[in-house]
């Protein structure tokens, strides 16, 4: 799986907990987990359904300095929550979420691109059951199923405590929403919007500002 802008953002947005595990479900390539190594995690377990990805992944890990903290797992997310009781400070996910569109002729592409085994709903009850008390879960979705998301996790009592568009270019609508509930209600909701580039096409100093330690031309 190809580093891509929404895996980088979520990683560098996403809030890092005190302590504990963080969990990355559907890891791909390992960016997100990575960038929370960096951060300073303490332990990430970065789980695929998808083998390859799963091995990518791995080897990322061990080629990073980051080494000792990180964890790869080919598994599925329902598999996973079968078989442990963990609960994780942090759950980091940038999830399949075509829904209802064409299928490709590729069926590892479908496995990871389209929500045929990991929908909505399915990934908020797991989250649900598995944050702890205190813990915080973070992801990037497509503008249109964000309304979509917010009702499924307010119907398991997960609240939105942090929520910001993302804009691709200045004078562009919103095409992506990061989110991060938690299971209790927020004193204040924030929100607000990061513009990535501007009229002449380059990088914002927001955009800079958050993934600026994640870019080596930044």
């Amino acid at each position: 799986m190809k580093v891509n802008t929404d895996g980088v953002l979520l990683g560098a947005w996403a809030s890092l907990p005190d302590s504990g595990t963080v969990l990355d479900i559907g890891t791909g390539s390992g960016i997100i987990a990575l960038i929370m190594a960096q951060k300073g995690a303490e332990k990430v377990i970065a789980i695929d359904i998808h083998e390859a990805s799963a091995i990518e992944a791995a080897q990322n890990f061990k080629d990073s300095r980051w080494n000792d903290k990180l964890q790869s797992r080919w598994i599925s997310f329902h598999g996973f929550i079968q078989s442990n009781t963990q609960t994780f400070s942090a759950i980091v996910c940038n999830p399949p979420f075509f829904a209802k569109s064409l299928l490709s002729g590729d069926p590892e592409k479908n496995l990871v691109k389209h929500e045929q085994q990991l929908g909505f709903t399915s990934l908020m009850e797991g989250v649900s059951n598995r944050l702890s008390a205190d813990g915080s879960f973070a992801c990037i979705i497509p503008s249109n199923r964000s309304e979509e998301l917010e009702q499924i996790a307010s119907s398991l009592f997960l609240f939105c405590h942090r929520k910001t568009g993302v804009i691709p270019k200045a004078g562009k609508p919103v095409f992506r929403v990061m989110f991060e509930f938690r299971g209790f209600e927020p004193l204040t909701r924030q929100e607000n919007c990061l513009i990535i580039r501007d009229l002449n096409n380059n990088y914002t100093p927001e955009y800079k500002k958050l993934t600026k330690e994640f870019y080596l031309e930044f």
